[in-house]
């Protein structure tokens, strides 16, 4: 791995307490927060986007954005179609 982005992966690791963490783990969750974080900025749990792990087709994170909010459950959803009409 390049030593930028390796050195970007650890203050990652340390910031969200993610050290624990196999390197590639931390690099998928590093990348889906990179991903997301571009189109919402507020604070979000990694772990509610990150769905890597056997039988996934090879889809390392799901992110779903309704009106610029990041949804993470099915509930959520109903409740910004309420609050759209």
């Amino acid at each position: 791995m390049n030593q930028i982005i390796e050195s970007y992966l650890r203050d990652f690791c340390k910031e969200y307490g993610l050290e624990d963490l196999k390197k590639d783990k931390a690099f998928e969750y590093f990348v889906n927060f990179c991903i997301v974080s571009r189109l919402h900025s507020e604070r979000f749990s990694i772990e509610d986007i990150s769905i890597g792990g056997g039988g996934d087709n090879s889809i390392d994170g799901l992110a779903i954005m309704v009106n610029e909010n990041l949804a993470s459950s099915t509930e959520e959803i109903n409740d910004f179609k309420k609050s759209i009409k």
